[in-house]
C-alpha cells in the first residue's frame, strides 16, 4: 500500500512534469501551450474501442489518457499511474489495436513513423494482428512523417479506404472538428464543455494502418470511415 504522504509526493511530481512540459504558468490566467497536450473527444475514443477494437494508446499521460492502458513520455513519474512506458522504447509491442495521437512535432512524428512502420513489417512477417489509427496535423507532404505514411512503404498496410495514392489518409477539415483541451485536468477547464473542448483550427489526417491478420480482425470500411469523421465533429 501507498502512504497518503507517498501519493501526494508523486501527483505532486508528475503534474509539475506535464505543467513544465506544457508549458504553463498555473499562476498566470490563459492556456498557452496547452494544445501540445490535447487529445481527440471521448466519442472519437468510445467508436474506436467499439467499432476498431482499441483497447491502449501509444502517445497519452495519466491526464489525458481515455483507456487504462497507454504509453507516454515520462515513464519515470508516470510509471505509478498506469503508464506502460515510452513507445520509443518498446522492441515488440504486443498483438492489438492502437490509438495513436502523437505531439504535434515533426522530430518526434518522423519517429513515430518510422517505428509504427517496423512494428507493422515485423508483426506481418509473424502473421500477428496489428492495428494503428493515427491521428496528425494536416500540414503537407512536406513533412516527412506525413510523406512516410502515405508513401509506398505503407501501401501494404492501409485498408481499402486508404489505398488511393492521392488520399491514403482521412480529413477532418479545419474549424469542423474538435478535441479535447490540453488543459482539462484544471479544476475550472474539465467541467466547463465551453473550456474543455475547442474547434481545431487546421485540418487533421486520420491513417489506418493494419496488418492483414489485423483488418480481418478490425475491418475498417468506407462506412467506418464516414463513422470516424462524424464522432470528431462538434455536437450540435
Amino acid at each position: 500500500q501507498v502512504s497518503e504522504e507517498a501519493f501526494r509526493h508523486r501527483m505532486y511530481c508528475m503534474l509539475r512534469r506535464y505543467v513544465t512540459f506544457i508549458g504553463l504558468d498555473p499562476a498566470q490566467q490563459g492556456s498557452q501551450g496547452g494544445n501540445m497536450h490535447a487529445a481527440a473527444p471521448e466519442s472519437v475514443f468510445a467508436w474506436l474501442r467499439d467499432h476498431m477494437g482499441v483497447t491502449c494508446e501509444l502517445f497519452a499521460s495519466p491526464l489525458n489518457c481515455y483507456f487504462a492502458q497507454y504509453y507516454s513520455a515520462f515513464p519515470d513519474v508516470d510509471a505509478f499511474f498506469g503508464s506502460r512506458g515510452s513507445f520509443f522504447d518498446v522492441d515488440d509491442l504486443p498483438e492489438g489495436s492502437y490509438e495513436v495521437g502523437p505531439p504535434y512535432t515533426e522530430e518526434v512524428m518522423e519517429l513515430m513513423a518510422r517505428k509504427l512502420l517496423r512494428h507493422l513489417q515485423s508483426s506481418e512477417a509473424q502473421r500477428r494482428a496489428l492495428s494503428f489509427v493515427v491521428f496528425v496535423p494536416h500540414w503537407g507532404d512536406d513533412c516527412t512523417a506525413l510523406s512516410l505514411m502515405g508513401g509506398g512503404d505503407f501501401e501494404a498496410f492501409r485498408p481499402s479506404p486508404c489505398k488511393s495514392s492521392e488520399s491514403p489518409y482521412l480529413l477532418a477539415r479545419g474549424r469542423e472538428h474538435h478535441y479535447i483541451s490540453g488543459v482539462q485536468f484544471f479544476h475550472d477547464s474539465g467541467a466547463d464543455a465551453r473550456r474543455r473542448y475547442y474547434d481545431v483550427p487546421h485540418g487533421t489526417r486520420i491513417y489506418v494502418l493494419q496488418t492483414s491478420s489485423g483488418a480481418s480482425k478490425w475491418p475498417f470500411d468506407e462506412a467506418a470511415a464516414r463513422a470516424l469523421l462524424d464522432k470528431l465533429s462538434p455536437a450540435e
